[in-house]
């Protein structure tokens, strides 16, 4: 997406959700990825010395920072789908803090 956005071929407004996709997308792979050899950072097993916590926080507050907009451009509470990314994000946190 991000290709197509610089080379010009996607208005200015896609640019927000080809940055919320990423970061589910980045999201999804931190919690469900095994292969060490996938060549992304998270891509491994969760252990005390990866960095999957700290990213967990990162996308945490962008996600809470999400503003979702009528189309009159007025700001419209939470959906659903914001809510779970955050519920999912601080659950998976507490499981490693209680398993650890």
């Amino acid at each position: 997406m991000f290709v197509i956005f610089f080379s010009g071929h996607m208005d200015n407004r896609c640019l927000s959700t080809a940055t919320s996709k990423r970061l589910m997308t980045s999201s999804t792979a931190s919690v469900v990825s095994r292969a060490p050899d996938c060549g992304k950072l998270l891509c491994c097993c969760l252990t005390s010395t990866t960095k999957h916590m700290e990213y967990w926080r990162s996308a945490a507050d962008k996600v809470n920072t999400w503003t979702f907009l009528h189309k009159e451009s007025q700001p419209l509470h939470p959906p659903p789908s914001q809510i779970g990314w955050l519920i999912t994000i601080g659950a998976v946190q507490h499981v490693w803090r209680k398993v650890s």
